[in-house]
């Protein structure tokens, strides 16, 4: 083995090392981490410092909304609720309300739809 081989080789093993310490303080199993680097080199990092980013995206953004009770009305038009404001994002984000059901809470004078509140939801 030539000297710039084993330099290439300590240096794999440093950054899969430093890969395999990342995914343990995110709870991942390091060994799988460690291998894959080993396998892949640099790409294996890059992916576990992606992953976040990438399962951001997929999520549909909503608007932070201040802390309040809401009321619904379902798809047969009956009032449900109430529900804080996460109950009713989690709602929004699984698709059982959008942006043309209606929520009402306390100090709006009438009903309204979802895509005329602070809750919109910007891909509908």
């Amino acid at each position: 083995m030539t000297t710039d081989e084993l330099i290439g080789l300590v240096l794999l093993l440093m950054i899969a090392t430093g890969t395999a310490h990342s995914a343990a303080k995110r709870g991942l199993n390091w060994q799988v981490w460690f291998f894959l680097t080993m396998l892949f080199g640099p790409v294996a990092t890059l992916v576990l410092n992606c992953r976040k980013k990438w399962r951001k995206r997929k999520e549909r953004p909503v608007k932070k909304i201040p802390h309040a009770l809401w009321f619904y009305l379902d798809e047969v038009k009956k009032q449900s609720g109430p529900v804080s404001s996460k109950k009713l994002r989690e709602m929004i984000l699984e698709k059982r309300l959008g942006n043309h059901s209606y929520v009402w809470k306390e100090g709006m004078e009438e009903w309204k739809k979802i895509q005329d509140t602070p809750l919109k939801v910007l891909d509908d």
